[in-house]
């Protein structure tokens, strides 16, 4: 689900009144549910090409980093799906497709009476021309794991947007097939002066 928070003041802000609506979100669900996965990425700090979580690939990375750390504290972490040298190169050279079927195989570890949320703020700052191809692949891979039956725990997403979604954003497949995966909000000034 992408969240468009149509905040027309945010365009070049890095953090926004839905970034802090995610952070309260992100630490609530901890609080409430200390039994459930709660992953998060804040796109908007992630921007300079230098920071090494820049992009899509440091999104899933990031998000990967952050299930196996879960994973070591549960004491369930299993890295045998690291099975050849080839995709040992691949991740150590940070190869898309090898994190993201590492990120499945993470998420694939966790109990079956686990949800792993995955909260991801600001995604439009890697709706860019240099970065859209890595991200419309990262979003393939999420809408799989989504809506795959066989993977054991439930896996949920949340997307935010501060801003309204681009013409390209909207025509991925998974907004495409499925309309009412976007959903456009107004945050009203009040709303937002009460957030910042």
């Amino acid at each position: 689900m992408l969240v468009d928070a149509n905040i027309s003041s945010s365009g070049r802000e890095k953090v926004s009144a839905i970034s802090v609506f995610c952070a309260t979100l992100v630490s609530s669900m901890i609080e409430v549910h200390p039994n459930e996965v709660v992953v998060q990425f804040f796109c908007g700090l992630h921007t300079a090409r230098l920071d090494p979580w820049h992009g899509p690939n440091g999104l899933v990375r990031s998000i990967a980093m952050q299930l196996l750390m879960k994973l070591v504290k549960m004491n369930i972490l299993d890295l045998n799906f690291i099975n050849n040298r080839d995709y040992l190169r691949d991740l150590e050279e940070h190869d898309l497709n090898a994190l993201c079927e590492t990120l499945y195989s993470l998420v694939s570890q966790f109990p079956a009476d686990t949800t792993v949320y995955c909260i991801i703020d600001s995604i439009s700052w890697f709706d860019k021309d240099k970065t859209f191809t890595d991200l419309a692949a990262v979003m393939e891979w999420l809408q799989y794991m989504v809506e795959d039956r066989s993977l054991i725990p439930m896996f949920k997403i949340l997307l935010t947007n501060p801003m309204k979604s681009t013409r390209r954003m909207k025509e991925l497949p998974v907004f495409k097939e499925n309309p009412a995966r976007l959903i456009p909000v107004t945050v009203t000034a009040r709303a937002q002066e009460g957030l910042a």
